[in-house]
This record gives structure tokens, sequence and C-alpha cells, in this order.
């Protein structure tokens, strides 16, 4: 069996290129032959090529000319989509089918239905546009604040998901959990085609450490939407527990300048440390602002049998609930994370050890739990099953 995993990279790696490549090495692990193809945003470099990318997204045709030649050369049996936004396009999946290939899409973000594809305007989140036609996404040029290109993105969501048409072309839809599986029904996706499969992580687990219970550890991009700035300066009123800040963005010299003394701003660290770090965490602190699709952290704290503490609604906190990895938040305010980081350090708040986390991961979001996940999906959900596919090893 042969396979193509495809996707659309953005200018700045982030979880979407490191869930598609694991995608890639999942199926080679379990015995499929299995290439990766990426085509890069790196050439849209102004705001004139920005709007030309968006205007072609619909339907590219230099990029389906590449995909065509490209699988009739390789004739894959199945085509992995993961983004194509915005220069790959719909495209691929009528060239997936031209060469005889079954397609399936990862769903990474909520453009299907969202012009920025995050569900947030001015720093709150909202779904006007959610089951809807987008005329509030183009009003507001949610968009790159263009109304041209909104418009073009706008006529991609309407042609494209509500009308169902590229649906017709796609055998199978992965939602990451349960918050996108609903936001993809009310959309309009076809509930038949949607399959539930997280994300997983290829760790190995250790035994946990003895937890510091006034040490915290934030990890991900220093932007507005991720809410770093929120437990920033919770913590100006917690002088007997530390924040530790991993990770970059646009946020991190405004917020290193006036971050109270015991927020530790660490940057970007290679993933050894950054485990390292959240292991003897008390807890993984989220205060992300929008929904988030899969925050991988969550992942990344469990496999080291630590908590995760997130803002309420969205993907996190529908993760957190459901395999009870944490606490969900009842605000996303100052206040409340002052509160809860206080209960929780002065243990308040009862949890699960450190074990039981990792035992939940190893059940859920491990390497080996993922790939029975892919043979189930290539054998039940698209009827391509053959035994001598199988090696133990992948199971």
């Amino acid at each position: 069996m042969k396979t193509i995993v495809v996707h659309n990279r953005y200018k700045v790696a982030g979880g979407e290129e490191l869930s598609s490549r694991a995608n890639n090495d999942l199926l080679n692990h379990i015995g499929v032959r299995s290439e990766y193809v990426e085509f890069y945003n790196s050439d849209i470099k102004s705001p004139i090529t920005a709007v030309s990318a968006a205007v072609s997204i619909n339907r590219n045709r230099r990029i389906g000319q590449q995909l065509r030649e490209l699988f009739e050369n390789r004739r894959p049996d199945i085509v992995f989509v993961h983004n194509f936004f915005p220069l790959i396009s719909p495209v691929v999946f009528e060239e997936a089918r031209r060469a005889g290939a079954k397609t399936v899409w990862t769903v990474h973000n909520f453009r299907y239905a969202c012009l920025n594809g995050l569900f947030l305007r001015d720093g709150r989140v909202c779904e006007d546009c959610l089951g809807n036609y987008p005329i509030s996404g183009i009003v507001h040029r949610c968009y790159r604040n263009s109304a041209l290109a909104s418009m073009a993105v706008a006529r991609l969501i309407v042609e494209q998901f509500k009308s169902g048409k590229i649906y017709d072309k796609i055998d199978a839809v992965i939602a990451l959990n349960n918050f996108c599986y609903e936001r993809l029904v009310t959309s309009g996706a076809p509930p038949d085609k949607i399959v539930v499969n997280p994300n997983y992580l290829d760790a190995e687990l250790s035994e946990p450490e003895p937890v510091t219970k006034t040490k915290f550890v934030f990890v991900g991009r220093l932007s507005e939407e991720k809410g770093v700035d929120i437990i920033v300066d919770a913590f100006r009123k917690l002088p007997h527990c530390t924040l530790h800040v991993v990770g970059d963005g646009p946020l991190y010299e405004s917020i290193s300048a006036s971050a109270p003394s015991n927020v530790k701003m660490l940057g970007r660290r290679p993933t050894a440390e950054v485990l390292a770090t959240i292991r003897s965490a008390a807890a993984l602190l989220l205060p992300s602002r929008f929904y988030e699709c899969f925050p991988r952290v969550i992942l990344e704290a469990a496999s080291q049998g630590v908590p995760t503490v997130t803002s309420p609604g969205g993907a996190a906190a529908s993760i957190i609930s459901d395999y009870d990895l944490g606490i969900v938040m009842e605000a996303n305010t100052v206040e409340c994370w002052r509160d809860a980081v206080s209960h929780l350090s002065h243990g308040g708040t009862r949890l699960r050890n450190g074990v039981e986390y990792q035992k939940t991961f190893e059940a859920n979001f491990s390497k080996r739990a993922a790939a029975t996940r892919m043979r189930e999906l290539l054998s039940v959900r698209l009827g391509l099953d053959d035994s001598s596919l199988w090696p133990s090893v992948g199971l």
C-alpha cells in the first residue's frame, strides 16, 4: 500500500507541521510506504501576494497540475491531506480522486467556517459565521484585514463547505476531538464521514519526578490569542509561586520587560529541556483566548505525569474533561487564575497522581494507540485491509 501525506506549511512552523509529519511517520511505522509532500507559504511576502493567494484558494490550477503529475507518477492508494490553505486549495482532493486514490482530510483549524480559521475576533471568541453565510467575516475583514481577501475566503467557505461540494471528494474527515467534531457537524459536514482521531505523541515515559507545588509552566507561542499575559498578571500577586514561560513570539519582549521576578522567561528550548521543565512542575497552564484544535503540549504534560489547567471552552477543555487530564477553569480571568494557582500550590485541589496521567496517555495518545486507530481507519473506514501490512511493532 502506498500513501502520500500533503501539507501546506505556514511561514512559522507549529503544531500542524508536527502533526502532519507524525501522520507520515506513523504510516511508515505500521508498514505502509508513505511519502511526505509540503508546499510552503514562504512565497507570500506582501499584502499583494497574500491577496493573490487568497483569490486562487478555491482552485489553484498551478498547484493542481503539480499534484496531477505527482499522483499519476506515484499512484498512491490514499492521499492524506492536512492544511491546504492558501496555496494547495481543494484541488488536491480532485486530483487524488482522478488518480484513483481515496482521500482523508485531517482538520487542524476552523477555516471551513471562519475566515481567519480561529473563531477569534478582537481578542474574543466569535462564532458569527458558524452555520451561517460568512457575511460577518467579510464586514469585519477577518482575513488579513482585507476586504478583497476576505471575500475570496468567504467564497471558498460558501462554494466548497456550505454547499457540501468538497465532502463529495473526501472519504474520511478526521476531527481531533469531540469539540471539533461538533463544530464540523454544525458547519454542515456529513457526520457519517467524520472520525474522531486525536493526535499522538511519540514519547518515552519516565518515572514522574517529585512535584514542586509552587512551580508552574506555560509552553507555547507568546501571542495575544494564547493568553500568556493573563497568567503573567496573575503571578504578580503570587510571590510564593514561580511561572516558567517556554516559547517565543510577538509578545516576548514586552512580557520580558514587565514580568515580575517570579516569572522566568526561558525562550525557545529543545524538546528534552521542555519536557524536563514540565516534569517537575505542579501543572501546565493553558490560558488560551481561542478554541485551538489540539494543543500538543497537553500530551507532553500527560506523558510526564503532569496535569494541565486550561481556560473554559474550546478543544483543550474538551480534551481535559473527556480524558480527565487536569482542570478546566470557570473563567479565563486574572482573578480566577490567581485563585486556582494559589489553591494548587497549597494542595487544596485533589488531582490524580502522575502515573495515572501517564496511563491515560499510553492508552489514548501513544504511538502504539495511534497505530491501532490508523489500522482501523484504513481497514474499516477505507476498506483497504491487508494483514501483511500490520507488523506487531505497529500495534
